[in-house]
């Protein structure tokens, strides 16, 4: 539990808990508006995308200010800012999963 908590911690806790709260409103919406649960899902990848692209952005912000940044520093900040994106790829596939099971069956 304490390895998730970190791993929240360092994909910025803004745009993480913005994710959470659409993991919670697919939740919400498999009980009380199952038409949604797909949006609501691809809503979470695509703000798992953009804090994505807002850390690629200041990643290259950071060094274009520090030019002699070592790789090592470069490539743990590209590995921080892809913690958002692989969690905006979870909450969509949950949402395909709640999605899948609710569809009504062929008899």
């Amino acid at each position: 539990m304490k390895i998730i908590f970190q791993y929240f911690i360092q994909g910025g806790p803004g745009g993480m808990a913005v994710i959470t709260l659409i993991l919670v409103l697919v939740f919400f919406a498999a009980w009380k508006a199952p038409a949604w649960v797909g949006n609501i899902g691809k809503l979470g990848l695509t703000a798992g995308f953009l804090w994505f692209l807002l850390g690629i952005s200041q990643m290259l912000a950071y060094l274009g200010e520090n030019p002699e940044t070592s790789v090592a520093i470069i490539y743990r900040g590209l590995k921080v800012t892809l913690i958002p994106l692989y969690y905006g790829i979870f909450v969509y596939i949950i949402a395909l999963i709640i999605s899948t099971v609710q569809k009504p069956r062929l008899r």
